[in-house]
């Protein structure tokens, strides 16, 4: 299902997956069960939520902002969706960090 679903990464809806999952052999009504319920397919679920709520629709995406200490997000001041060098993330971060950011 990996495979499948990096093979054709803008079909991603319902039927497409569903299709995909029947093609592969999986049966479907439990692959669904899955993918919707409350064990960690839910928490997929829960996560798109999030991700749609928040307009993130590419991976890899990174938010730079601030959290609050028991992981909430506070705000998020730019959001970078793809690869980047260290050096971009280092110009985002240092404004964050008062000046701070090091590494390479």
């Amino acid at each position: 299902m990996h495979d499948s679903l990096f093979e054709e990464p803008a079909a991603l809806s319902t039927a497409d997956v569903q299709r995909r999952a029947g093609a592969l052999g999986i049966d479907v009504s439990r692959f669904d069960a899955c993918v919707s319920g409350s064990h960690p397919g839910g928490t997929i679920q829960k996560s798109v939520a999030e991700a749609t709520q928040m307009q993130i629709s590419g991976t890899p995406t990174f938010l730079i902002g601030t959290i609050a200490p028991n992981g909430d997000i506070v705000n998020v001041r730019q959001t970078m969706v793809g690869a980047y060098p260290f050096e971009a993330f280092k110009e985002k971060l240092e404004p964050l960090l008062g000046g701070k950011a090091s590494g390479g």
